[in-house]
C-alpha cells in the first residue's frame, strides 16, 4: 500500500532540498532581523539565534509546505511559473513572520523552554511536511497513475 517511489524519489529529496533553501533564507533574513532586534535590545546573540531559528521554521511551514504538497508543479511545462510565484510570495512572508515570532518567543521564554519548543516545532513541521507531501502525491497517483511522480524518475 505504501508507494516507495514517492517516498524515496520525491518526498525525501523534497524535504532535504526545502531544508537547504529554508536554512539559506533563514541565515539571510533571520540574521538581518535578529541584528536589528539585537541592536534595539542590546542582546545580540539571543536575538540573532532566535531570528534565524524562527525564520527557518516559518519558511518551512509557510513556504515549503504548500510548494512540496502540490503535485502539479512537477513534470509540467507551466510548473516552473507556479513554483516561482509560490516562492516569490510565500518565502518572504514565511521568513519574516517566522523571524518575528522567533524573536518574541526567544525574548519571552527561558533558555531551556526555548530549546524544547524549537525541537518540538521542528519535529512537528517535518512530520507535517512529510505527510502532506506523500499524501497529496499518493492521492494524485491513485487518480492519475501515469504521472511522472508515480514512478521511478531514474528508469
Amino acid at each position: 500500500m505504501i508507494n516507495w517511489n514517492i517516498i524515496l524519489y520525491w518526498t525525501l529529496p523534497g524535504i532535504f532540498n526545502s531544508t537547504l533553501v529554508s536554512a539559506a533564507v533563514a541565515l539571510g533574513v533571520g540574521g538581518v532581523i535578529g541584528l536589528i532586534a539585537g541592536a534595539i535590545s542590546h542582546r545580540f546573540k539571543l536575538a540573532v539565534l532566535s531570528g534565524i531559528g524562527g525564520s527557518f521554521l516559518g519558511t518551512m511551514l509557510i513556504a515549503m509546505l504548500p510548494i512540496l504538497s502540490q503535485p502539479n508543479l512537477f513534470g509540467s511545462g507551466y510548473g516552473g511559473i507556479v513554483l516561482m510565484f509560490f516562492a516569490m510570495t510565500l518565502i518572504p512572508i514565511g521568513s519574516i513572520s517566522g523571524a518575528l515570532a522567533g524573536l518574541l518567543a526567544g525574548f519571552k521564554l527561558s533558555p531551556r523552554r526555548r530549546q524544547k519548543l524549537f525541537l518540538i516545532l521542528l519535529i512537528c513541521i517535518y512530520i507535517l511536511i512529510a505527510l502532506a507531501s506523500y499524501g497529496r502525491k499518493f492521492l494524485a497517483c491513485a487518480e492519475f497513475p501515469g504521472e511522472l511522480y508515480c514512478r521511478n524518475p531514474y528508469l
